[in-house]
């Protein structure tokens, strides 16, 4: 897959909003409560049994979902239209549209409707019905500030010296990620270290965060974002990705980074891989990294040569396989994005240890 990043399906949002707003050094501040939902279906394509996992952001929904027999996820977005209506797009690791969903959100619990194959016009029906909640509750928040001071020092200057982006205030969106889980140690464990991963441990709360970024940025303004949205969610395991974009005003092109962490939900520890896997896995691992990562993007271009592939820790865990991701730039140009990929658990079973969560995910 060229990006990865998971969630969605058909569904109407409900919100539970608490918003406040307040001032300091020019900084607005705003913060709003439960603006996104998350929610798992089972349910069915036709006669064929899906599972679905999903996000709603006011108008928007996105997610994934996954054939059960084989468990890769298909990503999915769309809108929530007028009268409990929702229009879903699906799309291969191409980038190609290869499903159309047009649902009808029947209650807060089920949703039907039809999926159709946009290039030979089939249809099937869909049919889903929330899955009762034996996994972790999720909520989240949204902080939104701006900070014009920069902007009205500008403003003092002739107006021949201001460049455009000199008339833009620098803008800051944290949308956390927290748990709601029935071991209260698990539950603290985890929400500790989804607020570390987010904005990185130097920074005890959002506050001192948000101060350090508008100090350093105040020169030449910026806009960024951090998001941390649910992306695999059983009774296992749960994981999350970390999504930081970055646009520092003048800069030739943005930024953008995501991270992925998996984590038990027996201790709440984060999984490595060498929690996963038999001693000395490396070479075996980089060596099925390296043949899934040419067969899906070629070998020109890229900055490792034959046999010297380091694959990444930055991966995801799936009903299916572990996804891979790189980061721009770490084994390519920025033109290159950040290029994913899946390497299946049959390709992996010989490498599990002895207690490897990935057995729970592993089909003969």
């Amino acid at each position: 897959m060229k990006f990865f990043l998971l969630l969605a399906f058909c569904i109407i949002p409900y919100f539970s909003s608490s918003i406040y707003s307040n001032s300091c050094r020019g900084a607005r501040i705003t913060v709003k409560e439960n603006q996104k939902t998350y929610k798992k279906y089972s349910g069915t394509i036709g006669n064929i049994p899906i599972i679905v996992d999903l996000i709603t952001n006011k108008n928007k929904v996105y997610g994934s979902y996954y054939y059960v027999k084989i468990g890769t996820p298909i990503q999915i977005e769309g809108q929530i239209k007028k009268n409990n209506r929702v229009e879903m797009t699906e799309f291969n690791n191409k980038g190609d549209v290869t499903g159309i969903f047009e649902c009808l959100m029947v209650s807060e619990s089920i949703v039907e409707g039809t999926w159709k194959n946009p290039k030979t016009k089939k249809t099937l029906p869909v049919k889903l019905q929330e899955v009762a909640q034996n996994y972790p509750g999720i909520k989240f928040s949204n902080i939104y500030s701006e900070d014009c001071d920069r902007v009205a020092n500008n403003k003092l200057k002739p107006a021949d010296e201001i460049e455009y982006h000199d008339t833009l205030c620098s803008t800051l969106t944290i949308e956390t990620a927290t748990i709601k889980y029935n071991n209260k140690i698990v539950e603290d464990k985890i929400n500790r270290q989804l607020l570390e991963l987010l904005i990185g441990k130097e920074y005890k709360t959002i506050e001192a965060f948000k101060k350090a970024k508008f100090q350093s940025g105040s020169e030449s303004g910026f806009n960024e974002e951090y998001i941390c949205d649910p992306l695999m969610v059983d009774s296992k395991v749960i994981s999350f990705s970390f999504v930081n974009s970055s646009y520092y005003f003048g800069a030739a092109h943005p930024s953008a980074g995501i991270g992925y962490s998996n984590f038990s939900l027996e201790n709440g520890h984060v999984l490595q891989l060498a929690d996963l896997f038999i001693k000395n896995y490396k070479n075996e691992l980089n060596a099925i990294g390296e043949k899934k990562f040419v067969q899906e993007f070629g070998r020109e271009g890229w900055d490792f040569e034959p046999g010297k592939f380091n694959i990444t820790e930055n991966f995801l865990i799936t009903n299916s396989g572990l996804m891979f991701t790189f980061n721009q730039y770490e084994i390519g140009p920025y033109a290159a994005g950040s290029p994913s990929f899946l390497i299946t658990y049959k390709e992996l079973y010989h490498l599990f240890n002895e207690t490897s969560l990935l057995k729970e995910y592993y089909k003969k």
